[in-house]
């Protein structure tokens, strides 16, 4: 049997822990991301990409979405923000690490293909989401510089 002060430290950590699953950021932020990246995955579909993996992971750096835009492989990134987001344009939504990382990933990437494709490049899909998580305007950067 525990002692009634054991059993209040775990009934207020379950407490708290509740308070902060419910009023936390991040689950919103996770479902937004997730959203996003679910309409550029079709809005990319549309203009004739295909799809090749998802969340391509090497080491600690990640494509959201890698695809091939015919012979060209196409590594991008999905940037979701509210409509009231404050940063508008995708170069001042990548960080430099982001970039750098992307880089690396996709030399990765590119490293496990036989044969080779003979170009590629690096996209932006920059997802806005208004009220009630609707989609609300999606933008499509090509080429964009690492």
């Amino acid at each position: 049997m525990t002692s009634p002060k054991t059993a209040r430290y775990y009934k207020k950590m379950l407490f708290d822990g509740f308070f902060r699953a419910i009023f936390s950021a991040k689950p919103f932020a996770k479902a937004a991301g997730d959203r996003g990246e679910e309409a550029a995955v079709r809005f990319l579909k549309k203009r004739g990409m295909k799809i090749a993996a998802r969340n391509f992971r090497s080491g600690r750096y990640e494509a959201d979405i890698v695809a091939f835009d015919g012979d060209c492989a196409v590594f991008v990134e999905v940037k979701t923000r509210s409509d009231s987001a404050l940063v508008d344009g995708y170069y001042a939504a990548v960080s430099k690490t982001k970039r750098r990382g992307i880089r690396i990933c996709a030399n990765r990437y590119l490293s496990r293909l036989h044969p080779r494709p003979p170009s590629w490049r690096y996209d932006v899909v920059d997802v806005r989401i208004g009220g009630g998580m609707k989609i609300s305007q999606i933008r499509h950067f090509e080429n964009v510089p690492l």
